[in-house]
This record gives structure tokens, C-alpha cells and sequence, in this order.
């Protein structure tokens, strides 16, 4: 069960970061598209990030009731 929850972790940190570095390091001239993707990235995080623990929650409660 820790392995799920830890890859998702790290996953979660890296997007995080990745979101800071997207919308710290851009040119608004230039670089419209990348601060559409940013947002992007950054609105499917908040949606997916939880959905994904939720999941793994879910499907070891009924893994060990199971067992």
C-alpha cells in the first residue's frame, strides 16, 4: 500500500513544482501558449491528484475487508 501512495506523492511534488517553475518563468510577450498549458496543467492537477488517492484509498479498504 505505501508504494501507490508514495509514487503518487512524488508525483504530486513534481507537479507542483513544475506548475511554480511554469508560471514563474515566462515571458508574457512571447510565451502566451505556455502559460495556457501551465493552467492547464495546473486545473487538471487539482482535478486528477485527488481522484487518484481517493482511489488507491478506496480500493485497498476493499481489498483488506475482502481478505
Amino acid at each position: 500500500m505505501k508504494l501507490p501512495y508514495k509514487l503518487g506523492y512524488l508525483i504530486t511534488v513534481l507537479w507542483f513544482f513544475s506548475t511554480l517553475y511554469g508560471f514563474i518563468n515566462f515571458d508574457s510577450d512571447n510565451e502566451s501558449r505556455k502559460v495556457d498549458l501551465v493552467l492547464l496543467s495546473a486545473f487538471l492537477g487539482l482535478i486528477l491528484f485527488p481522484i487518484y488517492f481517493i482511489c488507491i484509498f478506496v480500493y485497498y479498504r476493499i481489498c483488506k475487508r475482502t481478505s
